[in-house]
């Protein structure tokens, strides 16, 4: 938009890359491509684009890239869109910005509190489903700030109403799993997490619960018990073979209980094939850590 001096770019410069390495299981992309096409960006646009722009992110300004404008301005703006609102609708919106912008800045507290605000906007309209999501959002943004005890309280009071539907299932389940994580107790996630599966899931639903249970392999394998690491990562590969990130990770996860358990020729073979899916998908950081 050259009237605005402003370029809007596409989704591969996002900050996040949440586009090339995803947490739902996606092929991983080829970055080292995508790269050549920002760095052309660059050189084509740097004398004409002043302000830059894309979906699911911050403005940026200048070729520093800092986020536009001060957080502290923003989250003052946000607050007196709050304060002057007139609508249910529109107060929402700007509790979800904020917390959106606390969680960014780290004031996980701070979040919390504004998840809970929408908690009691959504009880008040009736909307069982959006109470529980935001409240899933503050049990997190608990989970975050160290609070354990909160977090738990609010994921028990969901378990108690029970779910509005299956996402909010699976989001409790693993939310209660990374309970679990933070305490050491791997069977209990993985238990809690099968069970979930056992109930009947959909097919995205069941992807995330199967990334969910290759993640928590992953902590066994470093930490223990091993035996039943071993276990859980030889029940997980049957459900992740579709999906070589995910059998990279379990390959991985199997070289470590291997090492654990005295069997360098096993890890050996398990990195070895943890290498070579690391390489097909151009996974720099998996290659590297299954040679070392």
């Amino acid at each position: 938009f050259p009237q605005f001096r402003a370029l809007c770019m596409a989704e591969n410069c996002s900050a996040t890359m949440h586009n090339l390495y995803t947490p739902r299981g996606a092929e991983v992309r080829d970055a080292l491509g995508w790269s050549t096409y920002i760095d052309e960006a660059i050189e084509r646009f740097r004398a004409s684009g002043e302000t830059r722009a894309l979906a699911q992110a911050f403005r940026y300004r200048g070729d520093s890239f800092r986020a536009d404008g001060k957080l502290d301005d923003a989250a003052k703006a946000l607050r007196e869109a709050l304060a002057t609102a007139t609508s249910v609708e529109d107060k929402n919106q700007a509790r979800i910005r904020l917390a959106a912008l606390s969680m960014f800045r780290g004031s996980f507290k701070a979040a919390a509190t504004e998840y809970m605000d929408l908690v009691e906007f959504a009880e008040k309209s009736g909307n069982k489903a959006n109470a529980q999501t935001y409240r899933l959002e503050a049990a997190h943004a608990l989970l975050l700030a160290g609070d354990r005890a909160a977090a738990a309280a609010e994921l028990e009071r969901i378990a108690n109403e029970g779910p509005a539907h299956s996402r909010i299932a699976i989001s409790l389940e693993t939310e209660r799993a990374a309970l679990s994580f933070d305490a050491f107790r791997f069977a209990e996630s993985f238990e809690k997490l099968e069970r979930l599966r056992a109930s009947g899931l959909k097919k995205n639903d069941e992807l995330t619960v199967t990334e969910a249970t290759a993640m928590l392999c992953a902590q066994m394998a470093e930490t223990g018990p091993f035996d039943k690491a071993e276990s859980y990562c030889r029940e997980t590969a049957k459900r992740s073979q579709h999906n070589k990130l995910r059998m990279t990770v379990n390959h991985l996860s199997m070289a470590l209980i291997h090492i654990a358990k005295k069997r360098p020729g096993l890890a050996i073979e398990e990195a070895k094939q943890a290498t070579a899916l690391a390489e097909e998908n151009h996974d720099l950081e998996d290659v590297w850590y299954s040679t070392l």
